[in-house]
């Protein structure tokens, strides 16, 4: 992304989506991005200033076109036109009004968040696969982004649960966490550190063991016979 960040997702003319999706909602014409913006969970993509605007757009993009196969005039020209938005839809009241949510024209996909989701409807958030209304939210969600030709998205903590979203018909599944893979690895490295050093520990538990016995027979021994005086 370029340095200077200033407007959600610019078209060819310089107009935002959200200028003009509001727009159409003063005529009329259509629910209007901005309605949503208080839900939990909602975020709008933002991109790169377009050129010229107000003086602001920077060339900052040092790397980004490396990551897309691309020379960085490339990127710069083609950047705005290849930016998706994602709504989240984590909370009941999303749910409720995702109809409306993919009816707005420049959502490109609807992303469930499944813990947040079943918090928000008085649940353990890790119980949520095996939740029957929760479960029909993620079905509900789906069928509507499906219905409205958008790409709808899924978290998934593992290969298994990614790849049953997967073949649920969802176009979009992550699979596991930053955290989590941290975690497992540490605790396995950990517990292979604890093999590969068990025996020199329990040496050096031995020998602690030892050394605490000599002390205590040191002090309990009189230095001379003027103790016994």
């Amino acid at each position: 992304m370029a340095n200077q960040i200033k407007s959600p997702v610019v078209d060819a003319t310089g107009k935002t989506r959200l200028r003009e999706s509001l727009e159409r909602a003063k005529r009329g014409e259509g629910p209007s991005i901005g309605q949503w913006l208080e839900f939990p969970g909602y975020s709008l993509a933002r991109t790169v200033a377009p050129l010229g605007e107000d003086g602001l757009r920077g060339a900052g993009a040092m790397f980004a076109h490396s990551a897309f196969n691309q020379t960085s005039r490339e990127y710069l020209l083609s950047a705005n036109d290849n930016v998706m938005v994602c709504v989240q839809i984590e909370s009941q009241m999303a749910v409720d009004n995702v109809q409306d949510f993919a009816a707005v024209d420049g959502i490109d996909m609807l992303f469930i968040g499944p813990n947040d989701l079943a918090a928000s409807m008085g649940h353990v958030a890790f119980d949520h696969a095996s939740i029957p209304d929760v479960q029909e939210a993620v079905s509900r969600v789906l069928k509507v982004g499906l219905d409205a030709g958008k790409f709808v998205g899924h978290f998934a903590l593992s290969a298994d649960v990614a790849a049953a979203k997967y073949n649920q018909g969802f176009h979009f599944v992550n699979c596991g966490a930053d955290i989590v893979a941290i975690t497992a690895w540490m605790s396995a490295e950990m517990g292979k550190l604890k093999s590969l050093t068990s025996t020199r520990m329990r040496e050096d538990k031995r020998e602690e063991v030892n050394d605490n016995e000599d002390d205590l027979d040191t002090k309990d021994k009189p230095e001379t016979t003027a103790a016994y005086n």
